[in-house]
């Protein structure tokens, strides 16, 4: 179905696509940011990051957020292609 010079059926079907991808992307983040911090933790012995936050250590909090960060921008690359 044409309105004006709009495809209605090919805008409501790349709208639900993009839906989609935002599921996908949130639920890859979701699983994949524990993942991250589960190896993160294992690379650095010694280092309890979660107490070391508590105790409001901000050298450890920028370093978790940029491997936060870091992964939203891999996760982007990957499903952007």
């Amino acid at each position: 179905m044409v309105v004006g010079n709009i495809d209605i059926v090919q805008t409501v079907t790349q709208m639900v696509l993009a839906v989609a991808w935002v599921l996908v992307g949130g639920i890859a983040l979701g699983l994949c940011i524990p993942a991250t911090f589960k190896i993160f933790d294992a690379a650095t012995p010694g280092l309890e990051e979660m107490k070391e936050l508590e105790k409001g250590n901000m050298a450890v909090a920028i370093v978790l957020a940029s491997v936060v960060i870091t992964l939203g921008i891999v996760s982007h690359a990957v499903l952007t292609g």
